[in-house]
């Protein structure tokens, strides 16, 4: 059977042809060991897919939700009888959604045994949940990967996936079924994998694990393969966890920038989101990373509940303080599946009814983006003012030019 599977179009990211969606390639490659024939359409590309489906598998991010509403109608003219199930993120926390745009099937959760179930059949709520170990590597020979640019340390490169699922539980983030369990995949098999990601030109890879660093005796494994593989990476680690021991191995095996979620220089605000990190752990972070040579990029956010002028020029001052290689600092958007996005009122925080009816801006261009959300003491005016100057003033004082 044939297979269509189907990354929206993604207005939201600065530049949506940065890394393929790794998600569908996932899928297609559970097909195709299931004897089927999958295909992959990013709409973000210029490419477009000529042939007949017998079944359409679409994913979703929230922000994604505003173009659903058009091409999930649109495919229902095109490919008339031609069932489509939804799956991605939000349809994990808001599965009737689904119903709602016109699917006549969703997945919760891990999609690589629900879109078989789908074929044969399969209608309404399917959920997911696999062994990361059982199922085959993606499918990357599906797409044209050199069409996505990105560099890690100079060299051209394309993303990976060691491990599924979080070990903490973050007030303000999102976790849908499957991602509430850290999974994670054989050192050996990570290591043929990124020998045939090598074999397919790419010398650098984004690890996209949501924290690379749970487990030391697991990183160190993971870093003893790198090493032999001879790659620059670029990761993601929880401060609270990150020491000088994995700075060292990390940057031996050819890690070159650490990605933190410092959140904000408010102590208060990290206690209150259930962080488990601190600033000043946050900061010894930044400083683990400098010895050994590696960039560190700090992901902040604004407008999170509970903060004030105060607490934002906290995060301001951390900023000028610790002078990160880079850093996001972006309105906060409460997600469905977070404790905050579902419980509101639990948090000092207003949340905009129906938010995701229209594009939502995770990391927006300097006034083209529109909050969604107020506290007590900062209306949404408020938090984009305050955003956007400080980006603008730190990207100056810290000589990182403007935000593209």
């Amino acid at each position: 059977m044939n297979v269509l599977l189907i990354n929206p179009p993604s207005p939201f990211l600065l530049n949506p042809m940065t890394f393929p969606p790794l998600g569908l390639l996932y899928l297609a490659a559970a097909l195709e060991r299931y004897g089927h024939t999958a295909h992959v359409w990013d709409m973000n590309s210029k490419a477009t897919p000529r042939f007949s489906p017998d079944l359409i598998g679409i994913t979703s991010l929230t922000p994604h939700i505003p173009k659903l509403k058009r091409i999930v109608p649109q495919l229902k003219a095109q490919f008339v009888g031609v069932p489509i199930i939804l799956g991605g993120p939000h349809f994990s926390n808001r599965s009737t959604d689904a119903f709602t745009l016109g699917a006549d099937a969703v997945c919760i959760g891990d999609g690589e045994e629900a879109i078989e179930a789908a074929l044969f059949g399969g209608r309404g709520t399917m959920n997911g949940f696999i062994d990361v170990d059982a199922w085959p590597m993606p499918a990357r020979h599906l797409l044209d990967l050199h069409a996505y640019s990105y560099k890690v340390g100079g060299k051209p490169a394309t993303s990976i996936v060691t491990a599924r699922g979080c070990a903490y539980s973050c007030a303000y983030c999102s976790r849908g079924p499957g991602n509430d369990l850290l999974r994670n995949r054989a050192i050996p098999l990570v290591a043929k994998e990124v020998e045939a990601i090598k074999a397919l030109g790419f010398e650098g890879l984004q690890i996209y694990d949501d924290e690379v660093n749970i487990s030391t005796r697991r990183l160190l494994e993971l870093c003893e393969a790198l090493q032999g593989a001879q790659v620059k990476w670029r990761c993601f680690v929880r401060a609270n966890l990150f020491t000088i021991e994995q700075a060292r191995a990390m940057s031996e095996a050819g890690c070159v920038e650490v990605c933190c979620g410092v959140e904000s220089g408010s102590e208060a605000i990290l206690k209150s989101m259930d962080k488990k990190a601190t600033v000043a752990e946050a900061s010894r972070a930044r400083i683990f990373a400098s010895y050994y040579g590696m960039r560190f990029k700090a992901f902040c956010m604004i407008g999170l509940p509970g903060e004030t002028e105060e607490t934002v020029l906290l995060t301001k001052q951390w900023l000028l303080d610790m002078k990160p290689d880079d850093f996001d600092l972006c309105p906060f958007t409460p997600y469905p599946g977070s404790l905050v996005g579902d419980h509101p009122e639990r948090y000092d925080i207003q949340i905009e009814s129906g938010y995701w009816d229209e594009p939502i801006y995770h990391k927006g261009v300097l006034g083209q983006y529109r909050v969604t959300t107020r506290t007590s003491t900062l209306s949404a005016q408020r938090i984009a003012e305050l955003r956007d100057s400080i980006e603008t003033e730190v990207r100056e004082r810290l000589g990182l030019g403007r935000l593209v």
